[in-house]
């Protein structure tokens, strides 16, 4: 191999569309270790946020939804909401064979108390955009959004 001629290796790590994916995952690992990491002082996973957070936008919200919106099975659902009601955080509402999830007063007050630092943490993560690049990653992301849906 001669030193212009390029390894398989190599010419795959020169593709841009392949820098930029593993660039893209390596910064989503980097800001959910981040995130992760605030959760962990309160007990609580990332999925577990994010199903508390569903409730609470949507009170009486049902499980299939959140599994939905989640993109998780209703059996992951099902399991956090199971930890999350020991807990007292949440609790079921049967309503025929649909269960309706709605937050406890302990559930909305740990809202209450971590939605600001976890809020503000996510301002800092998007700070380094200037209000130009954030409108166009917001449109790039929404693009990627419907191309899934």
């Amino acid at each position: 191999m001669t030193d212009k001629t390029l390894s398989p290796i190599q010419e795959h790590s020169r593709d841009p569309v392949l820098l930029t994916w593993y660039r893209f995952v390596r910064v989503l690992r980097k800001i959910t270790y981040l995130m992760d990491e605030a959760m962990q002082d309160q007990g609580l996973s990332r999925s577990q946020l994010e199903l508390l957070v569903e409730i609470a936008f949507e009170g009486g919200i049902n499980q299939q939804t959140c599994a939905q919106r989640m993109s998780v099975t209703k059996g992951n659902v099902a399991q956090h909401i199971a930890r999350l009601e020991k807990d007292g955080l949440v609790r079921r509402h049967k309503d025929g064979r649909t269960n309706h999830l709605y937050l406890t007063e302990s559930g909305e007050d740990l809202i209450a108390r971590i939605m600001p630092v976890h809020d503000q943490r996510i301002k800092e993560i998007f700070s380094v955009l200037s209000a130009e690049e954030f409108r166009q990653f917001q449109s790039i992301l929404r693009k990627f959004d419907r191309s899934f849906s």
